[in-house]
């Protein structure tokens, strides 16, 4: 689930920095229309009668022009720059934060149409380009290992399920019989470009990456720790070289990106964990590789430079002499009107969130005009309607798979993408968010005709002939003959949440159900069993938003999941069990992509989702920027880093290619 947060007060004024580099700017163009040559010079004579020269002209001295600077405008101002503070990582300026990072390191890793990208190492490390390799290992009683069942790290003791090694499905699992075993583990080797260096002079090498694991890893630093404990060892092989071991078993179907962005261990080493979030070298003004460096940071503007020492300068990159951040702590309308008076070259989508899609409309209205342009892409939020096949009060009147079918038909998903994204939205082919998955049987496409014939089918019927009122039960399985067919549904209370559920609550109520909204807040919707909106499973209907991750998060729907008072911490509120997805949900994560079983996994688990119907993807909104239209190389990539994740290769151009 994606809490996105509550969106801090406004703190940013509108800086005096940007209002006087404008004018600069345009004081520079009329200075420069207006000059002109000065007069002729008479040179002095001698007392001899003699000829006088020619008068000659002396040339103007040109100002020089002024800087060329990209203006960046975005909502908040961020509360740190260090990478492993609790405000980056999890507070409501994180993503103004990780948009500032990108100019002072660039990758380590971009994510780039889904796939890792290679950007201060020389590739991204895999089995088959040799930089990876699955080995047999030996494991002995108490060592750390995963346990297939659970997912879990756990030490290996007598009885323990295990995979010994080759094993990739439910029929070769094992219990621990003593002594030594033999499991898989992966390794991976990460070997960093050659001559990189910290834009203070000092060399990057693997050890500051290693390092950066260390502080990732300490108790102090408050990181989830998943990827930490799921790791032997991450160690330097040489001076531009670490190696990462996972533990046995776990087969991490991301690890060419196990690869931790480098911190300036000569900077920060001798600072102890805790205390790196208050110290300004780490918070205020790091250090790092990228192509800027901070130059100023005052109340509502941060102002960077070039960085000399940057590994693409050679290219001629980057291409702005100036780069300012301006924090608005304004709507995103207003924003707008400063890319007409330029006084923003672009505008990122932290000013748009929390309005909708409303904003769009204007947006588009003046890119059609020429006046801007709005660059767009998936957002990596994924608006998923979940039915609950077991609540907790035991009223199961969505147990039934044809139930849930009929419903769908009367849902018009395509409908959606286009009123409220104006067709920007993409309609997701599947509950995981997965594309391009050929063979699957598709969802039912809006038919809301076939939908109430279906509902009269199960047992669903208008006993009253009044279409305004709920639909009773009449034989339908699980449910007490008379029972209506009113359902709950929970949601958040952002701009797009009210407007999906409002839709959603049109559609189903066209087709005989009666629908109840319940709006929560981030909190509430999201806490954990038995208090939570949704995970407290008190709900008929759950309209979320969920990651749309490259590798399906197919617990989401996995038995072991459900959410219960020996599992509070469960993510399957709806209460879906199927066993045979659940074994392919396993042997998905016992494998990896390219392996046979990895593909016979995802769509056995692909095709119990679509015959099943647990949840109908509605839309996957768009993430938008708006920007001048002469402002070339914007790009969003749904799992990019931010919005500015190649902000090095921004330049203007008067037409981009």
């Amino acid at each position: 689930m994606m809490s996105k947060g509550e969106i801090h007060a406004a703190r940013a004024s509108r800086p005096l920095r940007a209002s006087l580099l404008l004018g600069l700017l345009l004081l520079a163009g009329l200075g420069l229309s207006s000059c002109q040559a000065p007069s002729e010079i008479d040179l002095p004579l001698t007392l001899e009668a003699t000829l006088l020269p020619t008068a000659t002209s002396v040339a103007p001295t040109q100002p020089p022009p002024p800087p060329k600077t990209l203006v960046i405008c975005m909502r908040d101002e961020p509360e740190s720059l260090y990478l492993y503070s609790e405000e980056v990582l999890y507070g409501p300026t994180g993503a103004e934060a990780n948009a500032v990072l990108q100019a002072i390191y660039d990758g380590p890793i971009d994510l780039v149409g889904g796939a890792p990208r290679a950007v201060i190492l020389q590739s991204i490390p895999s089995i088959d380009n040799g930089g990876a390799r699955l080995e047999a290992v030996a494991v002995n009683a108490s060592e750390v290992y995963l346990n297939p069942l659970t997912f879990m790290p756990d030490n290996l003791e007598l009885g323990s399920p295990y995979l010994p090694s080759g094993c990739r499905d439910t029929g070769c699992i094992q219990s621990y019989p003593g002594g030594e075993v033999l499991m898989d583990r992966l390794v991976a080797d990460f070997r960093l470009r050659e001559g990189l260096v910290w834009s203070d002079g000092e060399p990057l090498t693997a050890a500051d990456s290693v390092f950066s694991f260390q502080l990732d890893a300490h108790p102090e630093t408050p990181t989830t720790k998943y990827l930490v404990d799921r790791t032997t060892s991450y160690t330097v092989v040489d001076e531009r070289t670490v190696r990462w071991i996972g533990i046995p078993g776990f087969m991490d179907p991301e690890y060419g990106t196990n690869f931790w962005s480098p911190l300036p261990a000569h900077l920060l080493a001798d600072i102890e964990p805790g205390e790196l979030p208050k110290v300004e070298a780490a918070a205020r003004v790091p250090v790092g590789w990228g192509p800027y460096v901070i130059d100023s940071w005052s109340e509502g503007s941060l102002l960077l430079s070039p960085n000399p020492r940057y590994f693409r300068s050679q290219e001629g990159l980057p291409a702005f002499d100036r780069l300012l951040f301006r924090f608005l702590a304004g709507d995103g309308r207003a924003a707008l009107q400063q890319i007409l008076t330029k006084e923003c070259d672009l505008v990122d989508s932290s000013l748009f969130e929390g309005e909708g899609l409303a904003w769009l409309a204007d947006a588009l209205e003046l890119e059609s005009e020429g006046i801007l342009h709005v660059t767009w892409g998936p957002d990596v939020a994924l608006a998923r309607l979940d039915f609950n096949l077991d609540p907790i009060d035991g009223v199961r009147l969505l147990s039934d798979v044809r139930t849930r079918r009929a419903l769908t038909f009367c849902l018009d998903r395509q409908g959606l993408a286009d009123r409220l994204t104006y067709g920007l939205g993409v309609v997701p082919e599947n509950a995981l968010g997965l594309k391009g998955v050929v063979g699957l049987p598709g969802l039912p496409a809006y038919d809301p005709q076939a939908g109430a014939e279906q509902l009269e089918a199960v047992g669903w019927l208008d006993q009253d002939g009044d279409p305004s009122t709920a639909r009773t039960a009449l034989g339908v399985p699980d449910v007490r003959g008379g029972t209506e067919l009113a359902l709950r549904l929970v949601t958040g209370s952002s701009a797009l949440e009210v407007t999906l559920a409002a839709e959603v609550q049109r559609g189903l109520e066209a087709c005989g159900a009666s629908v109840q909204v319940v709006h929560a807040d981030g909190a509430s919707l999201t806490a954990p069993w038995p208090e939570g909106a949704i995970f407290g499973r008190s709900f008929d209907l759950a309209l979320w938003l969920w990651p749309a991750y490259p590798q399906p998060l197919c617990e989401a729907f996995a038995g072991w999941e459900i959410p219960s008072s020996g599992n509070p911490f469960g993510i399957n509120a709806g209460g879906y069990a199927n066993p045979g997805y659940d074994e392919a949900c396993r042997e998905l994560r016992w494998s990896l992509p390219g392996q046979s079983s990895y593909a016979h996994a995802l769509e056995r688990l692909l095709n119990a989702l679509a015959e099943d119907l647990p949840s109908v993807p509605l839309l996957q909104p768009p993430r938008c920027v708006a920007h001048r239209s002469d402002l070339c190389g914007v790009q969003m990539e749904a799992l990019g880093a931010s919005d500015l994740w190649n902000l090095e290769s921004l330049d203007l151009a008067p037409a981009c290619p």
